[in-house]
């Protein structure tokens, strides 16, 4: 029965596909690896009151576990076991993982807890696979259904529909490239990024939540004799740009001098050290000091995703942009 009702939904993920272009994956997306961070919460885990981390951990412990422990069952009834389990700081970790022999397709999922939400963290998967396909099905099925099921929602401030891009399929880093040929990766991570920027109205719209990652036009500091002049950090990206453009770094180099001198202060009361993290996007995973990480673009200004269409409605805006930074870098 399981395995009808997985077909049938494959078969209209291709109708889907076949009848509305919206669901075809744009071509430059299409290839490109993308992992999803979902996040959805309920009243219960909205409503905590903390006065800090360690105060909302220890209120969290309850509802969070009844939330996972709600998750397991119905993956349970959906005939699918943990492929792992265990309790980190007394929240339990689950881990699905799908694999070619059995469902045709290598992914999976992590159930973590977060502040006040449930986290679904994947794998990375190509677009194409996103919009429709085994991993776009098995998306809907195991975690959008799931979520719906033990009323669970995503939230407008709460959580985050973090995407993150893959550095060589995105921005084409292979690591064979010559000298000229990582240069010109590079040029198309930074024309992405001034693309992002200048797009911000679009995702300030969709996603309010400003503190958790601005934009560098929403960070502020004195700068000057006597600290007599207000400056962005949109300033200093720019500055920053105009002096890639001259020295021809590549991607861990440029990434490298935005954490250092763009990425140095942010909106939460986190320490500088966390500063880069906290950002619309966030660098950090380009960096030099990215060892044995999955390097990639974390896009954190989107707003949590309720359904996949709302995903895909994001990534097709993220293509249109890598589309013009691919243009821009030739």
């Amino acid at each position: 029965m399981q395995d009808d009702i997985l077909t049938i939904n494959e078969i209209l993920n291709r109708l889907e596909q076949a009848l509305n272009a919206k669901n075809v994956a744009p071509k430059d997306i299409a290839n490109v690896l993308i992992g999803n961070e979902f996040t959805f919460t309920n009243d219960t885990l909205s409503g905590l009151d903390a006065e800090d981390k360690d105060d909302l951990h220890e209120q969290m412990i309850k509802p969070y576990n009844a939330l996972a422990t709600a998750w397991k069952n119905a993956m349970t009834n959906r005939g699918i076991a943990p492929f792992q389990e265990y309790q980190k700081d007394r929240m339990l970790m689950l881990t699905y993982k799908f694999q070619s022999a059995q469902h045709g397709l290598d992914w999976e999922y992590k159930v973590t807890p977060d502040q006040k939400c449930v986290e679904i963290i994947t794998s990375p998967a190509k677009g194409v696979d996103i919009y429709g396909g085994h991993v776009g099905n098995y998306a809907d099925h195991y975690i959008f259904n799931v979520a719906q099921e033990i009323q669970l929602s995503a939230h407008a401030t709460i959580g985050g529909g973090h995407i993150n891009i893959d550095e060589k399929s995105a921005f084409g880093n292979y690591g064979d490239l010559d000298a000229e040929g990582a240069r010109r990766a590079a040029r198309v991570l930074a024309n992405f990024m001034q693309e992002f920027y200048t797009d911000a109205a679009y995702w300030e719209e969709r996603d309010t939540d400003v503190p958790n990652s601005p934009f560098p036009k929403d960070l502020t500091y004195e700068a000057g004799k006597n600290n007599t002049i207000t400056k962005t950090k949109q300033e200093d990206f720019e500055a920053l740009i105009v002096k890639f453009n001259q020295a021809g770094w590549g991607i861990e180099k440029l990434a490298d001098e935005l954490i250092d001198k763009v990425f140095d202060i942010n909106l939460v009361e986190a320490s500088k050290r966390e500063s880069p993290h906290y950002q619309a996007l966030n660098t950090e995973h380009l960096s030099s000091k990215e060892q044995g990480g999955t390097r990639r673009l974390e896009v954190r200004r989107v707003p949590a995703q309720s359904t996949r269409q709302m995903l895909m409605t994001q990534l097709t805006r993220i293509a249109g942009l890598l589309k013009v930074a691919k243009e821009r870098a030739r």
